[in-house]
């Protein structure tokens, strides 16, 4: 982690050794090249997140030195700082599944909330291995699969092992 050449975000999972070396969340500067041919300064906000049960999944069973914390409590708390700090836009880098339901504190699969916290823009999820937007999905209160939306808010997961690019 130390050599990597771009940032690398855990907010929601810490502890010694290489997750110490995580920012929690990244701010990057871009240039963007908009329709009206000019170029303008872009802000944006990137937070990593990770289901809280990552710790039970390790290879070493260990989990006294690395400890977990709420995606959608952590995005509550982050969120308004990384605005705070300048960012436009903020991307959430979930690695939470899309289910819907009501919220629950330490949930695994908390996209769907996580996407109704003020100040996220986009949300990027993986976990469950499946395809969002999917155009065959059924429409339901905040999910909208053929539009890929979570509370109105974009979406992607790509498939599994590789097998789509989330556009």
């Amino acid at each position: 982690l130390s050599k990597a050449q771009f940032a690398v975000t855990s907010a929601n999972v810490r502890g010694n050794g290489c997750l110490a070396l995580m920012q929690p969340y990244a701010l990057l500067d871009r240039e963007i090249a908009c329709t009206d041919g000019k170029t303008r300064p872009l802000r944006i906000g990137v937070i990593g997140l990770a289901p809280p049960n990552v710790v039970g999944c390790s290879a070493s069973g260990r989990s006294d030195s690395i400890e977990t914390f709420d995606i959608v409590e952590t995005a509550e708390r982050l969120v308004p700082q990384m605005r705070g700090d300048g960012a436009d836009i903020v991307v959430a880098l979930c690695h939470s599944g899309i289910k819907n339901g009501s919220y629950a504190p330490r949930m695994e699969n908390a996209a769907v909330p996580l996407s109704a916290v003020a100040g996220i823009d986009v949300v990027l999820a993986g976990h469950t291995h499946e395809r969002f937007p999917d155009p065959t999905g059924k429409v339901e209160s905040s999910i909208d699969p053929q539009r890929g939306t979570l509370h109105g808010k974009p979406c992607v997961m790509p498939a599994p092992y590789g097998r789509d690019l989330g556009v």
